[in-house]
């Protein structure tokens, strides 16, 4: 079976531009991994008598006419293979969660490589992007997220990737999905690890007990950034291994990590940032503190890669 990437789309009418914008990086995603893009939607039978504006008539819609009607509104050619036919998900459930896994179900029994979303947008079914249904979804989900905001520069090629990560240890699960990702956009890696020493801790903690345990956690710092640069470059050989072109960038400047990843995605014009994410609600929160921030500030796509 080919896996696809599933587009999350709304049928809302006012939304529909915004979307389109998304497109062309979108479609970037699925050349590199030969895959095709089938969007989705998932509506609930309470839905079928809502009073939105939208492109289909819920009151009777049916799988063929939300096919004939998606490719109708997205201008989707039907010679473009990059497309298959969309898909209507009706789920059962009257909660948002339900109908989160609703998605992630079909999204499992077709065995996607991701999920794709058009951030920042503003619809009758969805107030607003990590407002709801796509917060939960990157809680819950255990398949990649591609956000991507329709208002940033869409590009068919990424010339460069950086890869947020801790370094905590030589293995790291996801990183192999990156650089395969760079190989095949011929994009040069930046692993990025945002290292906070003992002074910049002073913003916190301006004073310590005394000098002796100042300079215990300086001599610990130099020891644990030395361990973090040796496991990094041992990602970097991973990279080179398979032709990748890949650098690896302790950033020092500033002890809040968000900050930290928009400061050198922006000046350093970062085409696309991966990062790794564990699921469920005790690692959803360690999200809310750096991954959301990134997915709401980030003026490229972002993709988050999920720990099984």
């Amino acid at each position: 079976m080919k896996r696809d990437i599933l587009w999350s789309v709304d049928l809302s009418k006012s939304t529909i531009e915004t979307q389109k914008q998304i497109l062309p990086t979108l479609k970037s995603f699925a050349k590199s991994w030969n895959c095709q893009i089938q969007p989705v939607f998932v509506i609930n039978n309470r839905s079928f008598y809502m009073n939105v504006d939208t492109f289909l008539n819920l009151s009777h819609i049916d799988q063929g006419e939300f096919e004939t009607s998606l490719f109708k509104e997205f201008n989707f050619s039907e010679e473009d293979e990059t497309f298959k036919p969309g898909k209507l998900i009706i789920s059962e459930s009257f909660t948002r969660l339900g109908l989160v896994q609703s998605l992630l179900n079909y999204a499992k029994e077709s065995k996607a490589l991701a999920i794709a979303c058009c951030t920042r947008t503003r619809s009758q079914f969805y107030p607003s992007f990590l407002g709801g249904f796509t917060e939960s979804l990157l809680n819950h989900s255990q398949i990649p997220i591609l956000s991507i905001h329709p208002e940033i520069d869409q590009k068919e090629n990424f010339q460069s990737i950086m890869y947020t990560t801790q370094l905590e240890e030589e293995n790291d699960s996801q990183f192999e999905k990156v650089v395969d990702l760079a190989l095949s956009m011929n994009a040069k890696l930046k692993v990025f690890f945002n290292f906070q020493n003992v002074s910049q801790s002073l913003y916190v903690a301006p004073q310590f007990p005394s000098k002796k345990v100042y300079e215990t956690l300086l001599e610990n710092d130099k020891k644990v950034r030395a361990l973090r640069q040796e496991n990094g470059e041992k990602l970097l050989e991973q990279a080179r291994q398979k032709g990748v072109d890949a650098e690896l960038v302790i950033y020092e400047k500033s002890p809040l990590i968000d900050e930290s990843i928009l400061d050198y995605a922006k000046t350093n014009q970062i085409d696309l940032i991966a990062m790794s994410s564990k699921t469920g609600p005790v690692e959803g929160a360690l999200l809310g503190s750096t991954g959301k921030e990134v997915l709401r500030r980030a003026q490229c796509p972002v993709w988050i890669i999920h720990e099984s």
